[in-house]
């Protein structure tokens, strides 16, 4: 039945009336809200990562989900958000301290050797291959990380969260770690 106060109400009458819940056109469009406004959860500004290309540092810049791959950072000034960030085969080294959001960041094959991440938000970073010998750790959130094929001998490792990991030809202080590796079993 057709709303006869409203018009504007015909276009849900249409969608009841046609057999589509009004609970279900609430959670589709709720739905769709989310995705759409999720999307720039880990959007970059295209700016602030033109300045830290051209100052090779930028202080405080927003840089989630930008694509920094085989990057040399050596020497870098890194305070940024780069949660979601794509710093694959990254060189990092020389760099004292990293002061940034490293959640859920690609640090596949990167090298961070002798870097201070003191502290640091690593969690659910993926740091396979990653050259990790030497670095400070302590206090490190590296829960949920993959370490697999990484380097950590000589890195301090004092206090550091970990959870949830992957471990497969990881190189840590005390030898290597195999604990998760799927061998073909013949």
């Amino acid at each position: 039945m057709k709303s006869e106060l409203n018009p504007k109400c015909y276009i849900i009458d249409d969608f009841v009336g046609g057999g589509l819940d009004l609970k279900k056109v609430f959670v589709i469009a709720g739905l769709a809200m989310v995705l759409v406004m999720g999307g720039d959860a880990l959007a970059f500004d295209a700016k602030e990562l033109a300045k830290f290309k051209a100052l090779n540092k930028c202080e405080g810049c927003d840089l989630r989900g930008a694509n920094l791959s085989r990057a040399n950072l050596s020497g870098t000034d890194l305070r940024a958000d780069l949660r979601g960030a794509n710093l694959t085969e990254v060189d990092l080294s020389g760099v004292h301290s990293i002061s940034a959001h490293l959640s859920g960041v690609n640090l596949k094959g990167a090298n961070l050797s002798g870097v201070n991440l003191y502290n640091a938000h690593l969690d659910n970073a993926n740091l396979e291959y990653a050259n990790l010998s030497g670095t400070n750790l302590r206090k490190a959130d590296l829960r949920g990380t993959n370490l697999s094929g990484a380097d950590l001998s000589k890195a301090n490792l004092k206090n550091v969260k970990l959870g949830n990991n992957i471990f497969c030809k990881t190189k840590m202080p005390w030898g290597v770690e195999n604990s998760d590796c799927n061998e073909a079993k013949f």
